[in-house]
């Protein structure tokens, strides 16, 4: 059972995890869409918009991944410690 709750725990945090992932690609899909160059400043209309959605990717990915690491990583770990000392707490 633990085996199966370290799963679905794993399974949410990759999910968690990928929503920076997925608007740092929706924000190159949009860049390229609106006709902006690879590489460089875009100065096209729309891409004023460019700098918030950086910010909320970076402020995502620094807020969600460490959550990720601590439910996926951390807490089954310190979890496992406690087993083996003989305490016990629900995780």
């Amino acid at each position: 059972m633990s085996v199966m709750r370290w799963f679905i725990r794993a399974a949410w945090s990759a999910a968690v995890a990928y929503i920076p992932v997925a608007l740092w690609r929706f924000e190159d899909a949009l860049a390229a869409d609106i006709g902006c160059p690879p590489v460089g400043e875009c100065y096209v209309p729309g891409s004023e918009h460019f700098l918030r959605l950086d910010l909320i990717i970076f402020a995502s990915a620094f807020l969600l991944w460490p959550v990720c690491a601590w439910v996926t990583i951390w807490s089954p770990w310190m979890a496992y410690l406690d087993r083996q000392k003989g305490v016990r707490h629900e995780t």
